[in-house]
């Protein structure tokens, strides 16, 4: 049953993660729609456009409101993937006003965007409406994740390859884990925020991009560190070890 809960997301998330394999997308997290007053931001570069998150980090970005008043974003770090995707952390500098509408702005939108197959890309149009939300208390029960299953789907085009976490005690007002993967072969480590749906975390990537790769027979250990809506970082779980998706062809 639970390799079924966890096979039934993962087709999900593939389909949903950038399934046609385009050459470039960027998206926001959270998406348009709603900004929490002092939430953390997350833009996020797939394919070509990873090499527009990086650039972040001379770049200036800022959220502008319906009168023209900027609050400059924080960036806090950049986490560059092991398949095709890299993000950037941002906070605001200020508390965002109630019920105002926000939009990004990047500096260099007009002047210095990244050539792409030819075309200029840069930030499309992402805003916000600020809204209250609820936050983590420090100190809340401890959190507590294990092993589920590990699953490897041959695509066609490439493998989907992934290791699924349950978490045992799912806190409402969680749901970004920064997680960090080891392997235990080369000790090579890699970290990236992963958000969490039906109180489980997957961790790898699937046919086009995904945030951690596995070498096949490979061990690895990982670690999630819950995240609050304002981009704190809470007591992090235990480590788990498990063996990488691809260590015998665990097709479904």
């Amino acid at each position: 049953m639970k390799n079924i809960a966890c096979f039934l997301i993962l087709v999900i998330s593939i389909q949903l993660s950038r399934a046609d394999c385009s050459a470039h997308e960027l998206n926001s997290y959270p998406d348009q729609g709603e900004l929490l007053l002092n939430s953390m931001l997350i833009m996020e570069g797939y394919a070509m456009d990873q090499k527009l998150i990086m650039g972040l980090e001379d770049s200036y970005l800022y959220l502008k409101d319906s009168e023209g008043f900027i609050i400059d974003l924080h960036l806090q770090e950049i986490l560059k993937g092991q398949y095709g995707l890299t993000q950037a952390i941002f906070y605001p500098c200020k508390s965002l006003q109630l019920n105002e509408n926000y939009k990004l702005v990047y500096s260099d939108q007009n002047d210095n965007n990244i050539k792409v197959l030819g075309k200029k890309i840069g930030f499309k149009n992402f805003s916000w409406k600020a809204v209250k939300g609820k936050s983590k208390k420090i100190g809340d029960s401890e959190l507590e994740i294990k092993f589920e299953s590990n699953s490897f789907m041959d695509l066609g085009c490439g493998s989907a390859e992934f290791a699924c976490f349950k978490i045992l005690k799912d806190d409402q007002y969680i749901k970004w884990y920064r997680t960090e993967v080891v392997n235990l072969k080369t000790n090579e480590s890699s970290s990236y925020y992963l958000k969490s749906k039906d109180a489980t975390l997957i961790v790898g990537h699937g046919m086009c991009a995904g945030a951690f790769s596995f070498e096949a027979k490979t061990c690895y250990k990982v670690q999630f560190t819950p995240v609050t809506n304002q981009g704190e970082l809470l007591e992090s779980a235990e480590w788990i070890e498990f063996e990488s998706p691809n260590y015998a062809n665990n097709f479904f």
